[in-house]
């Protein structure tokens, strides 16, 4: 649920991503979420669906794809692993050779940090493997609450302005995604100094949120949607040419996102186009995904600056 206007390394005033400020291979400014919320976005963006009716086909998903090509997948979710907000999602993750979940309910039934998902990543790139590995972990991130997942962030932002003390929680949380993100860095790059074996990062996230006032505070829920739910951050971290820092501007489609995982793991499918989320070309075709998102009539609701209104 992590907006791309939130994050400083896109342009957000607050410096909340120091670790992405400095340390990623390729940064896109420019991809669209493939919908509005978790099982829309994440069910045609993670596997490739049938693009003339925006619909999943959950026997071509990113696992699928590359246990076709001798990869071992590993699935760590710190989301419900059932529920009505999490099932279809779930269902993805459990092709994996192996998935672990950390709440085996709703994903609100317990209030677990994303940093419990370091654990067990940790035990499964220290074990040894002459595999390709692909290991997905799948944050709360800034899933409301936002104020719930950073209670164990030190330095978390707050305001005097109690109108905008849940904006606070929700630009810390962005904070807290890249100590994660750093952490993931931090601990692959200690295996490469032991194994030698190479590693690539992406991040991105499924969606954003829409600013939305209930008693006098502005909060940033799922209530209806707003434009600004397809920008998401896209970021690269690969450990051979970490600094060279590119930016690239270009429209990319959620529903061309599989491929480009495909592309990224370096598959060769004849099922399989050949698509670049790096190449910085705007997408042939989004199928219809900025006409969608044009249409949407609700209010220009952009990133609320919180610089000089922080204690």
């Amino acid at each position: 649920s992590a907006r791309k206007d939130y994050f400083h390394t896109y342009g957000y005033p607050v410096s909340n991503t120091p670790f992405l400020d400095k340390n990623f291979s390729v940064k896109v400014d420019g991809m669209k979420a493939g919908g509005t919320y978790t099982i829309g976005s994440l069910t045609n963006m993670l596997t490739v669906p049938d693009k003339s009716k925006w619909s999943p086909r959950y026997d071509r998903s990113v696992i699928d794809l590359a246990k076709s090509a001798g990869i071992k997948t590993y699935w760590i979710s710190n989301q419900g692993m059932v529920g009505e907000w999490d099932t279809p999602v779930s269902a993805i993750g459990k092709k994996a050779d192996l998935s672990i979940f950390l709440n085996k309910g709703a994903y609100s039934e317990k209030n677990i940090s994303d940093f419990a998902l370091l654990k067990p990543f940790k035990k499964i790139l220290n074990a040894k493997s002459d595999q390709s590995r692909l290991i997905i972990l799948h944050t709360l991130g800034s899933h409301s609450d936002a104020c719930k997942r950073i209670i164990d962030i030190a330095d978390a932002y707050e305001t005097d302005d109690k109108s905008l003390s849940y904006v606070a929680c929700y630009v810390t949380s962005i904070k807290k995604a890249d100590q994660f993100i750093e952490k993931v860095f931090n601990i692959s790059q200690k295996e490469k100094a032991i194994s030698g074996r190479p590693f690539s990062i992406i991040y991105f996230s499924d969606h954003g949120n829409v600013h939305h006032a209930v008693e006098n505070k502005i909060l940033l829920n799922n209530n209806f949607p707003s434009k600004f739910h397809y920008d998401i951050p896209l970021i690269r971290i690969d450990s051979e040419i970490r600094g060279k820092c590119r930016e690239l501007t270009s429209e990319k489609s959620g529903l061309n996102f599989t491929e480009g995982l495909g592309n990224w793991m370096g598959i060769q499918n004849s099922e399989l186009p050949k698509y670049d989320l790096f190449d910085g070309i705007n997408d042939s075709t989004d199928y219809g995904l900025k006409a969608k998102i044009k249409s949407i009539r609700t209010p220009e609701d952009p990133a609320i600056d919180l610089t000089g209104k922080l204690k």
